[in-house]
């Protein structure tokens, strides 16, 4: 996935096509052409973008046309009060680069789809609607990629597919409470299922003798986990569900919200215990 700057990109190609325009001009009247400094400066600054972005895309031979343009441009004399002039042969041959690039890029760019995205889905794309605290991101490293994919899916409208690795990233914080709990058993075969691990974190809650200072907030996380797993992980992983654009980004800022708030008491291996 590549990100492309479409303004600058045509500003870039329209430079590029408004020179060849000027020079066809030129050729018309076998006369030279003189760019004022300002002129010239912007024209090779627009090449040289107009370069970065077609080798980024992977249009080779628009990339390399735009280097051969640019070392003919180079050859421009310097003239009197600051001008620069392409003498008719120079025009010549600046005109056909300058051609072949519209004419490449045209024929280049159809094997090429561009997918838009609206500002706000560019926003949540680039993580700004669903940025995790920086106290997440170093005790939960290991959810962050699942975050930012759930992102991503969700801006391009794969909403199931943000859902999955929404609950990715809340099985790493079901592990984790297990973890600060003292559970032991080894996360093997029926132990990895969701209900088990839940299953095991109710039972230690219900067998700790009282008083127990973290009991409430311990009971809370349980009842949100248990609900997550009913609500959306068993639909989600067992074919289920299929969700909306709208319920996936709520499925997923509440992830985020939950994954903040227990980054405030543990880490993603239940530390400290409680």
């Amino acid at each position: 996935m590549q990100r492309l700057p479409v303004s600058q990109l045509i500003s870039s190609f329209h430079a590029i096509s408004k020179f060849e325009h000027v020079a066809t001009l030129a050729m018309r009247e076998k006369r030279s052409y003189h760019f004022d400094s300002r002129t010239f400066t912007e024209l090779m600054d627009h090449v040289k973008e107009f370069k970065m972005y077609c080798f980024e895309m992977g249009f080779a031979i628009s990339s390399r046309l735009s280097d051969e343009l640019i070392d003919e441009l180079k050859l421009a004399e310097p003239g009197e009060s600051s001008f620069r002039e392409l003498n008719f042969s120079q025009v010549q041959r600046t005109h056909e680069k300058a051609q072949a690039i519209v004419n490449c890029l045209r024929h280049e760019a159809v094997v090429r789809v561009a997918l838009t995205l609206d500002p706000d889905n560019v926003a949540l794309y680039e993580g700004l609607h669903t940025a995790l605290s920086s106290a997440a991101k170093t005790k939960f490293p290991d959810l962050v990629l699942e975050i930012e994919e759930a992102a991503k899916c969700a801006a391009f409208g794969r909403a199931t597919a943000s859902v999955f690795h929404s609950m990715r990233a809340m099985e790493i914080v079901v592990k984790a409470v297990r973890a600060c709990l003292g559970i032991t058993v080894p996360l093997e075969g029926q132990e990895r299922n969701w209900g088990v691990m839940l299953g095991r974190v109710r039972d230690n809650m219900t067998g700790r003798a009282n008083p127990w200072a973290e009991r409430e907030y311990f009971k809370a996380l349980y009842a949100r986990l248990d609900a997550v797993k009913d609500g959306f992980r068993n639909g989600t992983m067992h074919v289920e569900n299929v969700y909306s654009d709208d319920l996936a980004k709520t499925i997923l800022r509440d992830t985020v919200a939950l994954i903040d708030q227990v980054a405030g008491r543990m880490d993603q291996n239940g530390l400290p215990l409680a």
